[in-house]
């Protein structure tokens, strides 16, 4: 390692002032690039990545928000409710049928539940869907999950139970 070295400054004194400061000039040059392509441009990278996903992250949250507002104004419950003979199951797929949501799979559980899950379903519908069966048959989502699909398209997994 010394003979390098030493070779190097060997080198170095026998160039001229003027080579000494083109090559030092070089030199900043390449530290100058090495330190942008190697730490700002993946750094630059990165926060705009962050930003776009923060930017789709907070629509999404409005979407949902949205979603809930309309749900719940569209779930007045002092509507007269009606069908209460009916089974839960029946009365979800049918109403589910009207709105233009279609049910990948239904799963009864206990106490009278109904595990529901939808695949692909336009979301104003599915809204306007849960308010009706709250509306007019006393039937609310004790539990839901929305994934949004793309654009309006949702699917969902959710937990319909009579209310009293």
């Amino acid at each position: 390692m010394n003979a390098l070295i030493k070779q190097v400054s060997s080198q170095w004194q026998t160039r001229s002032a003027r080579e000494q400061g083109l090559l030092g000039f070089l030199g900043l040059g390449l530290m100058a690039a090495a330190l942008w392509y190697g730490v700002m441009s993946p750094l630059n990278a990165w926060h705009e990545d962050s930003r776009v996903r923060y930017v789709a992250a907070v629509e999404r949250v409005r979407t949902v928000e949205a979603g809930i507002a309309q749900y719940r104004a569209n779930s007045d419950g002092d509507a007269a409710r009606s069908g209460t003979g009916q089974p839960v199951r029946t009365l979800a797929g049918e109403r589910a049928a009207a709105h233009g949501v279609t049910i990948a799979r239904l799963l009864p559980g206990a106490d009278g539940k109904l595990n529901v899950w939808i695949e692909q379903a336009e979301a104003n519908a599915m809204m306007n869907w849960l308010a009706d069966l709250d509306r007019q048959f006393g039937i609310a989502a004790s539990r839901i999950t929305i994934e949004r699909d793309s654009g309006t398209l949702v699917s969902a997994q959710l937990v319909l139970e009579r209310v009293p």
